[in-house]
């Protein structure tokens, strides 16, 4: 969480120092960075749906029949 938290400030600099003339390589910095910020999300994604199919590895047969019970009786409603 603390790097996110960096990397995000080092956007905000990079960002301001654009807007006051160094507008060329700042614009490098700037691509650079928002990369970095994408592959962090890419990774959360990643990591929720990991831990989405870890959690219905869990269930049992049994389980399962219950919730399909459960969805059908909603649809019917």
């Amino acid at each position: 969480m603390k790097i996110i938290f960096l990397i995000l400030l080092i956007y905000l600099i990079l960002l301001l120092l654009y807007q006051m003339g160094a507008k060329y390589i700042v614009k490098v910095y700037i691509h650079q960075v928002e990369r970095k910020l994408k592959a962090f999300a890419d990774l959360n994604k990643y990591k929720l749906v990991i831990d989405w199919r870890e959690e219905c590895d869990q269930f049992q047969q049994k389980d399962l029949s219950d919730l399909e019970f459960a969805i059908r009786g909603y649809q019917i409603k």
